[in-house]
């Protein structure tokens, strides 16, 4: 599965793989806990969208992780590896979807 997202994401196998790991091991993960997943990554992701990354002001570089993540999860919700859901507080929740998991890894 990483090989596949691996291909058609900014993030590389093992960063793939790492994240569906963490969600598999988790369970359930609010935004709050995958965001630094992100940030780890921050320099790609910074590269990716600016060609003067060192120029970005603090606001615009966590506008920027905040759009990779749901860039990035909302891509995973759409193949049906995660399922999205947003609480009544607007706080988004991530789970692995345990069937495509174990089709994947057969």
């Amino acid at each position: 599965m990483a090989d596949f997202l691996h291909h058609n994401m900014l993030f590389s196998k093992d960063d793939v793989k790492r994240g569906i790991d963490k969600l598999t091991k988790e369970g359930s993960l609010r935004s709050s806990e995958i965001d630094p997943l992100f940030k780890e990554e921050e320099s790609k992701i910074f590269k990716f969208y600016s060609s003067e990354p060192q120029k970005l002001s603090q606001k615009r570089k966590k506008d920027i992780l905040v759009q990779a993540r749901v860039g990035t999860m909302g891509r995973l919700s759409e193949l049906r590896i995660v399922d999205w859901s947003i609480d009544k507080k607007g706080v988004s929740n991530y789970n692995i979807n345990k069937d495509v998991l174990s089709v994947v890894n057969s």
